[in-house]
């Protein structure tokens, strides 16, 4: 697995100009071994990969090769690979939703 990608690299055809020539940096992987899921993380400012279990975490490393070895040692396996663009720019959430709806299951058997 490669930390860094081009979508150019990737696909025929890259639409826009503006993402034709960005480098992404893979930035979290959630895995699964034994019918569990876990997620590994890229920590941007602390440059450390930090590892998720349910509701422990922590540190595994500055270099992805200690993600890899975490896996390796564990068995996981990659499911989802996320990647960013680290020129990109945050986005606004003033205005996003901050009511939290849930959903119910009703059987109806």
């Amino acid at each position: 697995i490669d930390t860094k990608i081009h979508p150019k690299q990737i696909f025929d055809t890259v639409v826009s100009d503006t993402t034709r020539d960005v480098e992404y940096h893979l930035s979290a992987m959630i895995t699964y071994y034994g019918r569990h899921y876990s997620t590994f993380c890229f920590h941007s400012h602390k440059q450390q990969w930090i590892y998720f279990d349910d509701a422990k975490f922590r540190k595994v490393g500055g270099d992805w090769s200690h993600v890899v070895e975490e896996c390796r040692k564990a068995h996981f396996q990659p499911l989802l690979l996320l990647y960013c663009n680290p020129n990109g720019t945050t986005v606004d959430t003033s205005k996003a939703p901050t009511d939290v709806t849930q959903g119910s299951h009703t059987d109806t058997s």
